[in-house]
């Protein structure tokens, strides 16, 4: 009887065993969204029944997904499905369904769409399974065999940036693309593009690599630099040339050139570290971003955000449905209280010495100049810069790259009345005392080899007061002053004048500062500071 009795438990068991083994629907349907949320084409297509499969290859199933998903510049995909809330037992006749959402960002914005998601029941000679019917309906719910995806770029206008009165400093106009169209050179070709080379600033190895590109054919005009619109002695040069053509475009013109340049500063394309950094605001890697100047500080309110235009295209090229659209929004125009005319005059003046220089409203305290001096031509990076030129720039002296005015500078002499003011409100300068200096130097016991050395004209007499100081700008009175006001006190006092003090001002200024740490770390520093050749940031 115990025997018997095992034996019918054991039974249910084997048929409790059998029926946990059947095939579950669900588990096909969860397995294909997950791949598909992962975009793992390959893993999706295994999931396919073999009726699906002889309509697509495996490749080609690949390849079609991630072609449209690149096309459409796909993000953040989503994807859910509805899950049966009760077990169901399916007969292998039976094609289950089951309803799905999609959702992406794209081009266009959001795009969603709702389908759904059939199986069928398939016997192998190991194991059977469910698998997934598929077709191009379950790319986008309105595709059919034929169609294709079509996916538009609509590029937003980057705002301006506009002078005082309105002038233009950075505006959206046009140059002049010159490109060579190769039969109509030959014969000519070293003589064409060493002249070429010349007047674009760029070299004949440059234009022979555009040249040697797959796709250019005989009869191909293949852009080679470009131009201002304004420079008609560069456009009759180039005219000249046999086998030169030109093409206006779109481009962003600074109608101030070098006297604007580090104020306003460039867009350029965007490099692979910025699109890095900007993947979650929008940017792609044909986009344009501000690189230098107001260009880059006001970036968000000039760039503006671009549309587009996801559709299904039928096999006659006929828009068939809009699956995502979204219109183009324009950056906003920037008003400064720069005055180009000032601007220019001031630049005009410095006539190329390397300095800096700014105008202010004395009443309103306005800006109406920052002006960089030895300075570059910002059109020169918009219309295409060559790595030698822009090598050129980086080496030529003055430094015509480099911002004078937002930068911080050792002050030198200039910072001696500073070291006055602090020294007469704590009590460590007297005006009327006089202090004896002897010789052209100064140095003290643990100074080593180090000095400190008057200036010629400041050794005219071994009694120096405050005012002798100051009229024959004497380093060493004022080295010996501040070593009597102190280290810690002169820091202290110094934030009086705005040191260290962040400028509530839009556009980067360095703050200014004493000395690059919290404290004097040596009586020399302390005495070079005193007459303003300390180690400044």
């Amino acid at each position: 009887m115990k025997y018997f009795k095992g034996c019918i438990l054991i039974s249910s068991f084997i048929v409790l065993m059998g029926c946990s083994d059947q095939p579950d629907p669900e588990n096909t349907v969860e397995d294909y969204m997950e791949a598909w949320e992962n975009e793992d084409f390959g893993e999706m297509y295994e999931l396919l029944s073999e009726e699906s499969k002889k309509q697509i290859s495996q490749e080609d199933f690949e390849e079609r997904y991630t072609a449209i998903y690149d096309g459409i510049e796909m993000n953040n995909l989503s994807i859910t499905y509805e899950s049966s809330e009760e077990e169901q037992d399916y007969d292998k006749e039976d094609t289950p369904s089951y309803n799905y959402e999609v959702g992406m960002e794209t081009l266009a914005g959001q795009l969603d769409f709702s389908h759904t998601a059939e199986l069928v029941y398939e016997e192998g000679e190991d194991e059977s399974s469910w698998a997934m019917e598929w077709d191009p309906s379950m790319i986008f719910a309105g595709m059919e065999e034929g169609d294709t995806i079509s996916a538009e770029s609509i590029a937003a206008e980057r705002g301006e940036i506009l002078d005082v009165n309105g002038e233009p400093l950075a505006e959206n106009g046009s140059m002049q693309q010159v490109g060579l169209v190769p039969e109509r050179v030959e014969g000519e070709e070293d003589e064409v593009k060493e002249k070429l080379a010349e007047i674009l600033n760029t070299s004949v190895e440059y234009i022979d690599s555009q040249l040697d590109q797959a796709w250019v054919q005989s009869s191909s005009f293949v852009p080679v630099g470009s131009v201002a619109n304004s420079d008609e002695e560069k456009i009759a040069d180039i005219k000249e040339l046999s086998g030169t053509q030109f093409q206006e475009t779109d481009a962003r013109v600074y109608p101030a050139g070098e006297a604007a340049a580090h104020i306003i500063g460039y867009v350029d394309d965007i490099s692979g570290e910025q699109l890095e950094e900007k993947s979650e605001e929008g940017y792609t890697a044909h986009d344009q971003i501000g690189q230098t100047g107001l260009e880059s500080v006001l970036e968000d309110q000039l760039r503006g955000k671009a549309g587009g235009k996801v559709t299904i295209v039928n096999e006659n090229d006929e828009e068939k449905e809009i699956l995502a659209e979204r219109e183009p929004t324009n950056g906003k125009d920037v008003e400064l209280t720069i005055d180009r005319e000032v601007q220019e005059a001031i630049y005009g003046e410095m006539d190329g010495e390397s300095g800096s220089s700014a105008a202010l409203d004395p009443k309103t305290g306005e800006v109406k100049a920052l002006v960089s001096s030895p300075a570059y031509d910002p059109n020169e990076f918009i219309l295409g810069i060559s790595g030698e030129r822009r090598n050129e720039l980086q080496e030529q002296e003055g430094a015509p790259l480099r911002n004078k005015f937002s930068s911080t500078y050792s002050p030198g002499s200039t910072f001696k009345p500073i070291t006055a003011a602090i020294g007469l409100e704590t009590g460590d300068i007297d005006p009327g005392s006089e202090m004896t200096i002897e010789g052209k130097s100064y140095t003290k016991d643990g100074w080593g080899n180090y000095s400190v050395s008057r200036v010629e004209g400041a050794n005219v007499d071994n009694s120096v007061n405050l005012r002798d100081a100051l009229v024959r700008s004497d380093n060493i009175y004022f080295a010996r002053s501040i070593m009597e006001i102190g280290g810690e006190t002169f820091l202290e006092e110094s934030k009086k004048f705005g040191f260290a003090e962040d400028l509530p001002f839009s556009y980067p200024i360095s703050a200014s500062q004493i000395i690059n740490e919290e404290e004097f770390d040596s009586e020399p520093l302390l005495a070079d500071t005193g007459y303003g050749q300390g180690r400044y940031k």
